[in-house]
């Protein structure tokens, strides 16, 4: 790991982006930091380590421990937000047009996916599973994916200041210390990263510590979004193969609970075994704590299915994937690279099974085949794919070392950058650069309205009051009076208590302070 100065710029020719100063501990206002004062910042680097992982020591992942649960629904757009009302089942077994409706691609209808903490979203691993020959561009025109937008942090955060997560971390607030929040994937794209060779496998985190707490996200410019959302029409269908093996492979909790006689929500015309129309708006998420090496971690995910229609452990949980029929050395070699991402996703959530649908390009299903999380490092030890688990292990380790160093307490927001082939670079953000992160390129957003400093929300960054951050054993500690009680989201992404805080009159955080330059 090294340190650099980045050079400084002249009077006459000042910064495009200017560095933000460290914010005073006796700020008390949120404006902008002028532009003459901005500071030389300096930049951390990492390089990447050796593919096979000789000469880098490997990292411990403590076994993942399940805090909570919720599911992400699909709900009309214009729907009014109504958090405290009876939770709406999921939409995927939305019944399927009579069979002499033409089959055609039509816009799909505008949806928004609504947080609740219940099961709605849930699937149940379906048996028998899908038969070869299953096809997976059946309800392909029914498709309703989710526009492609920043990823906030905001549900994983409203998960954190529930009551069970904060009994499950040992009394009151995150409990991380001196950890990291963020969502499964950015860690999985941390560990894989140093495997990344193609030029735009490069991606980029946004940073920020409060409390003690390192707060990730991913950065996604209105470039790359725009890109991600004008997809191929092949490379599209390619993405759908994989969510019509888990329509094929799973059924709704309410399924299960029905008898076998009653019709069931994929429709009366569906084929036998489809389990509804694919709506990516559905999704069911499970939060974990976990540890490598010595940094906490708090991470969330999107899981597949359950075996049980109660989810009571890690151990019911499957992770279901497609991937291209095996003809060749070459092919083989392909999919040991997938297993890598297949293995860390499913490994830092604490998944003991990934299930694979292999299929022919042209969408047909050849096989299905389970795979135990734990032994997927061993089945691709000295095969062409070419990773090794230990080795992302301990970079993802190291990752977060030079995080925890490089991000101070107050410091502004910081942008991890991942180059392919050659490492990671960690930078403070200027002003600009700030006021981007808070943007909304796309249009897109779900958390569209929400006052943010820098990239997180301000009801969160209010109700961590700096006086009261760690109690006697480290832990960040969050207001109990600000925060207890959330039930869904309002206008604004608020919690619940919030907003009746807010809406009375209520200093909602006389103490919480906003580093100026943070403008909301």
């Amino acid at each position: 790991m090294t340190t650099r100065p980045r050079p400084s710029h002249s009077p006459s020719s000042p910064s495009k982006h200017p560095r933000l100063a460290p914010p005073s501990p006796t700020a008390s206002n949120s404006k902008a930091a002028p532009n003459t004062k901005a500071r030389t910042a300096a930049e951390h680097t990492l390089s990447y380590p050796p593919r096979d992982g000789g000469g880098h020591r490997g990292a411990a992942l403590q076994q993942p421990v399940p805090l909570v649960s919720w599911s992400y629904v699909s709900t009309p757009a214009d729907a009014p937000r109504t958090p405290d009302s009876p939770h709406p089942s999921s939409s995927r077994g939305s019944p399927v047009p009579e069979p002499d409706a033409p089959e055609k691609t039509a816009p799909a209808p505008r949806r928004k996916r609504v947080q609740h903490f219940t099961p709605a979203s849930l699937r149940v691993l379906a048996s028998p599973r899908p038969a070869p020959g299953t096809d997976l561009n059946y309800g392909y025109a029914r498709w309703v994916p989710r526009a492609e937008c920043r990823t906030r942090l905001d549900g994983l955060l409203r998960a954190l200041v529930r009551d069970e997560v904060r009994r499950g971390l040992g009394g009151t607030g995150t409990g991380v210390g001196s950890g990291v929040v963020a969502w499964r994937g950015v860690m999985t794209k941390i560990m894989t990263a140093p495997y990344d060779t193609r030029a735009n496998d490069g991606f980029a985190l946004n940073v920020m510590r409060r409390g003690g707490t390192l707060f990730l996200e991913e950065h996604l410019t209105g470039e790359r979004l725009k890109e991600k959302g004008n997809m191929e029409e092949s490379h599209r269908k390619q993405s759908y193969y994989g969510y019509a093996f888990e329509s094929w492979s799973t059924r709704a909790v309410a399924e299960f609970s029905e008898s076998a006689s009653k019709p069931t929500t994929a429709g009366r015309d569906a084929p036998p075994g489809w389990g509804g129309d694919v709506d990516n708006h559905d999704q069911w998420v499970v939060l974990v704590k976990t540890r490598l090496g010595p940094t906490r971690l708090l991470l969330a995910g999107e899981v597949d299915c359950s075996t049980t229609p109660t989810f009571t452990s890690l151990a019911t949980l499957v992770e279901l994937k497609t991937s291209l029929t095996i003809h060749s050395a070459r092919d083989r070699a392909n999919f040991e690279k997938k297993l890598l991402r297949m293995w860390a996703q499913s490994v830092l959530l604490g998944v003991p099974r990934v299930r694979v649908g292999f299929r022919t390009r042209e969408g047909r299903l050849s096989a299905v085949e389970d795979f135990k999380t734990g032994e997927i490092p061993r089945a691709v030890r000295g095969g062409g794919g070419g990773w090794d688990a230990q080795a992302a292990l301990g970079w993802g380790a190291r990752v977060l070392a030079l995080l925890e160093a490089a991000v101070p307490e107050g410091g502004g927001v910081w942008r991890a950058a991942f180059v392919p082939g050659r490492g990671v670079s960690v930078r403070a953000l200027g002003a600009e650069e700030v006021a981007d992160v808070r943007e909304d390129p796309a249009g897109t957003a779900e958390e569209a309205g929400v006052e943010r400093v820098g990239f997180l929300p301000k009801w969160f960054w209010d109700g961590v009051e700096e006086r009261d951050l760690c109690d006697s054993e480290g832990r960040v500690g969050v207001v109990a009076e600000t925060l207890t009680g959330i039930a869904g989201t309002g206008p604004a992404g608020a919690p619940a208590a919030v907003r009746d805080a807010a809406s009375a009159g209520a200093s909602v955080s006389g103490a919480a302070r906003i580093p100026p330059g943070w403008q909301i």
